[in-house]
């Protein structure tokens, strides 16, 4: 990917970027430029086209993500709501919601009794990956927002979620990322399932890296997450087998 991001060439340099690319145009584009014959070399052909088709599939990803972040919470929404509602089922199983404004929707860490103002910076996206999470793993969820209620070291789990979703687009915006959907597509392309994936792995090591630290107060947080940051992103830079996804074994 690199090689091709400095290529001289601007086929080469923005080809992949193109969510919409024709992957087999680009692979006899470059078979062209570099003068290499398929026939003689098939295998590198094949490879190379492995290879282009998870570079795509990733800008596609990106553009995916960056939409559902653009897509704002409305009440009006019967999906949005929909979610919202279960999102509470999967976290507070036997607690019934008296009301949809209600001050209960604290005791899972959203700010008032309308947790739609808390998904304004990332729109439906912090959703998405709080649902996926108390639903696909739902004991490591339900865990850690039982750490969120310590006396000590607690921490608003719905608005730490949606920060770090946060998180997670900045580093996928900047390429980073790209080697865990890289090393954990192994057929075809990336898909939705992976970030929420990756988003479930870093939610556990922020609460890991947050009780580990013993902050003070609240007021860490931005500290906190910036340090987590700063790990993740050179983790995803200094080892090409990186995956971010949940060790259950």
């Amino acid at each position: 990917e690199r090689t091709l991001r400095s290529s001289r060439f601007h086929a080469l340099r923005h080809g992949t970027e193109d969510p919409d690319a024709d992957v087999n145009l680009l692979v006899e584009e470059i078979l062209t430029i570099k003068n290499v014959s398929s026939e003689k070399h098939p295998l590198f052909s094949q490879a190379l086209g492995v290879c282009l088709t998870q570079m795509v599939g990733a800008s596609k990803l990106l553009h995916e993500v960056q939409a559902l972040k653009l897509e704002k919470y409305s009440e009006s929404n019967p999906e949005h709501e929909k979610q919202l509602l279960e999102l509470w089922d999967l976290l507070m199983p036997g607690h019934t919601l008296t009301a949809r404004h209600s001050e209960q929707w604290k005791e899972i860490g959203f700010q008032g009794n309308n947790p739609a103002t808390d998904f304004r910076g990332m729109g439906i996206l912090g959703l998405l990956n709080l649902c996926f999470f108390a639903k696909k793993h739902k004991s490591v969820a339900r865990q850690l927002l039982s750490h969120s209620s310590h006396p000590r070291l607690g921490y608003s789990f719905a608005v730490v979620g949606i920060n770090l979703t946060s998180l997670l687009v900045e580093l996928f915006e900047c390429r980073s990322l790209r080697v865990h959907f890289y090393n954990a597509a192994t057929a075809g392309d990336p898909t939705i399932e992976l970030f929420h994936e990756a988003y479930c792995y870093i939610f556990t090591e922020f609460d890991r890296y947050w009780r580990e630290m013993e902050p003070e107060n609240i007021l860490a947080f931005p500290r906190i997450k910036d340090e987590l940051h700063t790990q993740l992103k050179t983790r995803l830079q200094s080892d090409p087998q990186a995956t971010f996804l949940l060790d259950l074994s």
